[in-house]
This record gives structure tokens, C-alpha cells and sequence, in this order.
């Protein structure tokens, strides 16, 4: 009876539990598989997918816990435990940037996005750090690369680019006359830590006019500690003779507080097809980065400064003299104008830089309410250089210094576990001024715009197998431009009719407008993410709608674009875009074997796009003409990606992507649309993961479905006037380019303090035209290219 009763007075003192949800310090989500060990032998816990954790039959008195996870700093709590106790527990959440360790984040997954979200980091933010932004785009499934000549690039998501594409860059939208084919994007990957491309209600926040997606540029993440690392890079590369190399340094305090410095320098001389040098092709690009702030958790603040300068030199081969060049220049099987390999780059080339000042802060009103605040002020310059006569050709052709000022400002709070919300404010002031001194017709006038948007985002999310979210924005512009017009073209576009009362000043052959333009437009977008817990496939549904204004290229351009070796005439009667999109997205992201099929439709209203409208020959040379027009356009497609895991040594990959877009005004098949392509990789990496290979292939088959414009004009061949015809249009036939590399790890397991990496592109050298070059009528695009990178990180 005695040892009955005193093993029940026993099981009274030790039968209390405790229990609690984990979630993370900065924003509440809960934190998975966090371990709590206690005082008591053999008692302990893991939270599980939601952050709750049980530990049962504890005995009453002073608890002593211990929190630890891989990716958060262990804490110690002391409770009084005389009852059954519910303690939740706030970890900082972190991942170790000095030591390039790759960590999973257990934390609960993200669902907020309806829309399959892409993201490149790591490994492949490394290879790319040579090329362009939209040459590392190209490692996602459904993005292409609309170029001109070999240097110049910018990204096309599912058959949209310029305007329709938004980039940014610490929260603010890149500001820097995006609206040119040649105008790349003016920032080094090597200032950020990874690229990522969202659409739907993620991107409404920064603008409502990006059909095609935005891209995502995030900065290096800086850990709350004392530390003091770096990393440097360097590229060396065979085609043009050049490389680049690029440095980082970040001093950090357990305090939050931190600075950061950035450079990089970027040298290439004239690139070369396979049979010979592309003259005037080479390139100089230098960056300049700071960052200085303090981030803790209930505030914080962070003030920034970046200097982006570059030179690109022109293929001289595409500026023809007269209608006669410009035929023997499509037909001959070399450029006309070759030469030996240099580094100098004459005219015709563009110089600019792009600066950026910004300041950002955030404070907390509770711990699931956060503000934040951006102000950011750039500068653009552009500068193009055409060959002209009587020395000239060293004062640029068009001069361009665009000023722009932004401001954001946004709430997000949450309601319980399951709602979240976001709502701001942005608000744009723009000035460009086209310098008259270049003594040529400005291609782009001087312009005022005022932009200002609201938008508000939410989320629902009760667990990890549904979401749905939802969000609406809206947009003012106001233009006000000062543009001269020839008398001839203001009466043969009819804009005496429609604009009389624009005209501020009369010279007799020329007209003085003062165009205002006023556009109001609307973003929204509704999505619903279900997935399948048994058999683990997601499935996504989403509607985008969005509208955009016409640029100032599509509304205002009239004469010689330089760069493009084009005469661009832009169109006054331009509406806003209207485009409603349906993507479907369905997947299996676990276990050996994931895929992902991506198929979407698009219907616009009133889309821009620009067409060749036939030749002119000027006193500066013969120059096919372009003029912007809009249509309806239906625009299906898809994107598929499979990943196979053999084993822990190979990997096999494939990303194949279709698009369809037809004119629905016309009947015709829109014009620079990316054919069908397919990309597949195959990934070796040795046992001790000291080595990896890579073997990649590229089909990009040849685009059937085109507009016909082929053009007719007289051309005097002996003493006899004769019709000639240009074709502007067919497509170059399909090709298949291999590369391949080689990285070598050396240093301790997976601290990765030095990178030795071979890389070779197209390395049969394999000669091709490029369907989305335009400048793909006067040569063939670059060969075999090998590159040795080094990476050092300390």
C-alpha cells in the first residue's frame, strides 16, 4: 500500500506539460524542427511544420531550456513550472553568410505567391558574373534574350520585354531609359546575391505595367554579428580577349549595425565569330557600390550609393553607306568592314553611367506590424556616337541625362497566423533633357512625367496546402514633353487635327509642340495555390491583369536611333496596353525526380510593338525604318522543367519553353517573338563533392511563324533601273550550341574558400544567327568562348 501511494504522489508532482509555438524573431513564421531540450533527463522536443512543440510529464520546480536550430542562434530560458504551462519562443533567424554554407531554411514554407517564383543564387550567380542581366535570366525556363550585337542584352519573359518587364534594385524600380532594344539594363550582377523573377500580387508593390514579370535584385544579406569577411572573383575568357574581376567587403556587428564596399571592372576587346573578328565590338563597364546601415528587429536603416559606367562599342558592319551596301551587307557571308582583333572602340558605340542614392528604414508598430520607407534618386546618362563627317564623330549623336526621384512608402501587418496584408504609396518625378549641342535631331525630346500609384495585397494561408491571395493598384502619368516636328511629318501623321493646339511655336519647317499626355491605369490579380500532401504536387492558378502607358521611346521617337542603325518614328495616338492573363502551373517539387509544367494565355488590347516599315536613304547612309503601331494580340505558350536525381553524384535537367502570338488585327504572327527552345544539362559532382561537371545543350529552333516584310526598291545597275527586294523578315535557321565546366572546391567540406571553375561556351564553334539579335542581318553571333574563374572567399 505504502509503495502505491507514493508512486501516486510521484505521478501528481511529474505530469505537467509544456508546450508553445516557435516562430521567428523578424516575422512571425514558424520555425520547423527547432529542438528544446530541458533540465530534466530525457525530456525534450521538436516543433513540428506549424512551430508548436510538446514536452510532457515534467516535474514541477525551475525549468531550464535550451532552443537551439541550425540556422538560429541558441537560446537559453528559465521558467517556474507548477502547472501545465503553454511558453512561446522568438529565435533569431539567420543564415552564416562567411561560411557559403548552403542551409535549408525549415522555417514554414512561404505560400504567398499563386505564381511559380524563379530564383538564381549561389553557384549560378557566380557563372554568370561576366555576362549581362538577361544573359543570366536565360537559366529560367521561358526567358529569353532580346539583343544587339553581342554586348548589349535585356530580358523577354513569355514574349515580353522593355516597359513590360520591371527590374528593381533595393525595393525601388530601376529608372534608366529602359525603353530602347538596346538599352541593357545599368547595374553589375555582382552587387546582389540573387535574381529573382516574381509575377502576380508580389509584384503589384512596385509597379502594375510589368506583363511580363518583375525581376527581384536582393543585396547580400548581412548577419547580426562581429565578423569581418570578403570575397573577390575573377573571369579570364578567350572571345575578346578579356575577363573581369570584382571585389566585396562587409564589416558587421552583433549590434545590426554594418558597411559594405563593392567594385568591379569589366574589359573585353572585339569579339569574334568563328571565321572572323567582329569589329568594333569590344566593351568597358565598371561599378561602384556602398551600403551603410543598422538592421534590428523592431527598426532599422540603410543608406546606399552605386556608380555603374560603361562603353559599348557597335558592330561598324551594320552602318551602311547606301541602299546598295545595305543589300550587298544581307547577302555577303562576311561583314563588309573586318579587321584584326583590338581593343579600341570607335564610333559607332554608346557611353553612359547610372547613379543611385538611396536611403530606406523600417520601424515596428507591434511585432506583426512593420513600416517601411524608401526615397531614392537616380541619374541616367546616354550617350550615342555615329560616324560622322568633319571630325564629329567624337561628339555624340544623342546625349541623354534622365533625373528621377522616387518614393515608397508601405504598411504590412498580420492578422493571426493565417492573414496577411500590405498597402503603399509610390510616387515618381521624372526629368530628361536631350542636350541640344550634339547638333543632330533629338531622338528622344525633352519631358516632364509624373507618376503616382497605390496598391493594396493580401494573403490567406491556414496551412501549408492552400493559399490564396489577392491585389489592386492604380496608377496616374502625366507627361509634358517640348518636342520639335518637321511641318511634313506633324501634316502627314494628321496631327494639325488632332494636336493644333500643342503647337507653341511655328519656324516655318519646323513646329514647337508642347504634348501633354495624361494615362490612368489599373493592376490586379487573384490567384489559388493547392497542394497535394500525399502524393506532393502543387497547383497553381492565377489571373493577371494589367495596364500600361506607352514609353516615351513608343510616343516620341523620330529620327536616327544610332545604336540600332534604324530611323524610329514613335505614335502620338498610342493607348494603354490592356492585358488579361490566365497561367496555370502544376508541379512535384520533392523526392528524385521534380517537374513542372507552366502553361498561360494572353489576350492585349491595343499591344505596342515596333515593325520595319521599308528603307530610307539619308545623307548619313541607307537605314531601315521602324515605326511603332499597336494591334490585339492572343499569346499562348509553355514552359516545362523536369530535374531527374540518379543519385547524390548525377542530375539531370531539361527547360523547354513554346510561345505562339499572333496579331489578331492583321492575322499575322507578331514580330520578335523567341522560337521554341530547349536547354538540358547533365551534373556530375564526385563523392567527396571536391569536383562537379557540367554538360549543357541548347536547341533553339528556327521561328516559322513571322510577319512578311520584305521590301522593294530601285536600284540603278548598269545604266538600268532595276527592283530590287530586301528581306528584313525570315528568320535564320535553328541551331544547337554544347558548353560545358568544371569546378574545383577547394578548401575544407563545403566552406568553398576557393573556387577554381572552367567554363566553355559553344565550344564546337558552331557558326549561327540569332533570330532576336537586330543586328542579326550583318553577322554571325560569337564562337567558341572558354573562361577560367577564380573565386576567393576570406
Amino acid at each position: 500500500m505504502f509503495f502505491f501511494i507514493a508512486q501516486s504522489l510521484s505521478g501528481q508532482q511529474c505530469g505537467f506539460t509544456l508546450s508553445g509555438k516557435i516562430t521567428d524573431l523578424h516575422d512571425g513564421t514558424p520555425i520547423v524542427d527547432a529542438l528544446v531540450m530541458t533540465n530534466q533527463e530525457g525530456k525534450f522536443a521538436q516543433s513540428d511544420e506549424d512551430g508548436n512543440y510538446f514536452i510532457r510529464n515534467l516535474c514541477a520546480g525551475k525549468i531550464t531550456l535550451q532552443i537551439s536550430h541550425v540556422a538560429c542562434e541558441t537560446q537559453t530560458k528559465s521558467i517556474a513550472l507548477n502547472s501545465h504551462f503553454y511558453f512561446n519562443i522568438d529565435l533569431e533567424h539567420h543564415i552564416n553568410s562567411l561560411d557559403e554554407i548552403v542551409v535549408v531554411d525549415h522555417r514554414k514554407k512561404e505560400l504567398s505567391e499563386s505564381v511559380q517564383q524563379f530564383q538564381i543564387e549561389g553557384a549560378d550567380m557566380e557563372r554568370s558574373s561576366g555576362e549581362s542581366l538577361a544573359t543570366a535570366l536565360e537559366r529560367i525556363s521561358g526567358v529569353s534574350t532580346l539583343k544587339t550585337g553581342n554586348a548589349i542584352a535585356k530580358p523577354i519573359i513569355h514574349g515580353m520585354f522593355g516597359s513590360r518587364v520591371g527590374i528593381v534594385n533595393n525595393g525601388i524600380r530601376l529608372q534608366d531609359q529602359e525603353w530602347g532594344a538596346d538599352h541593357a539594363p545599368s547595374l553589375d550582377i555582382n552587387a546582389f546575391e540573387s535574381i529573382q523573377l516574381i509575377k502576380g500580387a508580389a509584384a503589384l508593390k512596385y509597379g502594375g505595367d510589368t506583363a511580363g514579370g518583375t525581376i527581384l535584385l536582393s543585396p547580400f544579406s548581412i548577419p547580426v554579428k562581429d565578423t569581418l569577411y570578403g570575397r573577390s572573383l575573377m573571369n579570364a575568357a578567350t572571345n575578346g580577349r578579356g575577363g573581369n574581376v570584382a571585389t566585396q567587403l562587409t564589416r558587421a556587428y552583433v549590434s545590426g549595425f554594418f558597411m559594405k564596399f563593392q567594385g568591379s571592372y569589366q574589359q573585353f576587346g572585339d569579339f569574334h565569330a568563328p571565321d572572323y573578328e567582329l569589329l568594333n565590338t569590344g566593351l568597358k563597364a565598371a561599378n561602384l557600390s556602398m551600403r551603410l546601415g543598422l538592421h534590428r528587429f523592431n527598426s532599422g536603416w540603410e543608406i546606399g550609393f552605386s556608380r555603374y559606367q560603361n562603353t559599348q562599342g557597335i558592330l561598324r558592319a551594320s552602318h551602311i553607306g547606301n541602299l546598295e551596301d545595305l543589300l550587298n551587307a544581307l547577302e555577303a557571308p562576311v561583314p563588309l568592314r573586318t579587321a584584326p582583333f583590338s581593343y579600341a572602340i570607335g564610333a559607332p558605340k554608346q557611353e553612359g553611367f547610372h547613379q543611385n542614392l538611396y536611403a530606406s528604414g523600417y520601424f515596428r508598430l507591434t511585432t506583426t506590424t512593420k513600416i517601411n520607407l524608401d526615397y531614392s534618386f537616380q541619374t541616367n546618362n546616354r550617350q550615342e556616337f555615329d560616324i560622322r563627317r568633319s571630325g564629329l564623330s567624337d561628339l555624340p549623336a544623342i546625349d541623354m541625362m534622365l533625373k528621377t526621384h522616387s518614393w515608397n512608402a508601405s504598411i504590412a501587418w498580420k492578422e493571426g497566423m493565417n492573414w496577411s496584408f500590405e498597402a503603399g504609396l509610390n510616387a515618381v518625378l521624372q526629368d530628361n533633357f536631350s542636350d541640344p549641342a550634339t547638333g543632330v535631331k533629338r531622338l528622344i525630346p525633352d519631358y516632364l512625367k509624373y507618376q503616382a500609384g497605390s496598391y493594396f495585397v493580401s494573403t490567406y494561408k491556414p496551412n501549408n496546402q492552400l493559399a490564396v491571395n489577392a491585389g489592386i493598384r492604380l496608377d496616374v502619368q502625366l507627361w509634358d514633353a517640348q518636342k520639335y516636328y518637321n511641318r511634313s511629318d506633324w501634316l502627314d501623321q494628321g496631327y494639325d487635327q488632332d494636336y493644333a493646339q500643342s503647337v507653341v511655336l511655328d519656324l516655318s519647317s519646323q513646329l514647337l509642340a508642347n504634348i501633354e499626355k495624361r494615362f490612368l491605369t489599373t493592376a490586379a490579380h487573384a490567384g489559388l495555390l493547392l497542394i497535394s500532401k500525399e502524393k506532393e504536387i502543387s497547383n497553381r492558378f492565377s489571373y493577371v491583369h494589367t495596364q500600361r502607358a506607352p514609353n516615351a521611346s513608343e510616343l516620341f521617337s523620330d529620327g536616327l536611333h544610332h545604336s540600332l542603325a534604324t530611323v524610329e518614328y514613335g505614335n502620338l495616338r498610342l493607348n494603354k496596353e490592356i492585358s488579361h492573363k490566365l497561367i496555370f502551373d502544376v508541379g512535384r517539387d520533392k523526392n528524385t525526380f521534380r517537374w513542372n509544367i507552366a502553361p498561360y494565355f494572353a489576350y492585349t488590347t491595343d499591344f505596342i510593338f515596333i515593325a520595319p516599315q521599308g528603307l530610307i536613304q539619308t545623307v548619313r547612309g541607307a537605314f531601315p525604318v521602324w515605326k511603332y503601331e499597336a494591334t490585339d494580340t492572343r499569346i499562348f505558350g509553355g514552359d516545362t522543367s523536369i530535374e531527374w536525381q540518379f543519385n547524390k553524384h548525377f542530375r539531370l535537367t531539361n527547360d523547354t519553353a513554346y510561345i505562339h502570338a499572333q496579331d489578331l488585327n492583321s492575322q499575322t504572327p507578331l514580330i520578335s517573338i523567341p522560337p521554341f527552345n530547349s536547354k538540358t544539362q547533365l551534373v556530375a559532382v564526385t563523392p567527396n563533392q571536391k569536383w562537379e561537371w557540367r554538360l549543357s545543350h541548347l536547341w533553339v529552333a528556327q521561328q516559322h511563324r513571322f510577319p512578311d516584310d520584305r521590301f522593294d526598291f530601285p536600284l540603278l545597275v548598269n545604266g538600268q533601273i532595276q527592283t530590287q527586294q530586301i528581306d528584313l523578315s525570315t528568320p535564320p535557321k535553328g541551331y544547337q550550341l554544347f558548353s560545358m565546366d568544371i569546378s574545383i572546391f577547394l578548401g575544407k567540406l563545403h566552406s568553398k574558400n576557393f573556387i577554381v571553375r572552367m567554363m566553355g561556351n559553344n565550344i564546337f564553334n558552331t557558326a549561327y544567327i540569332d533570330y532576336l539579335n537586330r543586328l542579326r542581318y550583318y553577322s554571325f553571333e560569337k564562337g567558341r568562348n572558354f573562361h577560367l574563374q577564380l573565386i576567393f572567399n576570406y
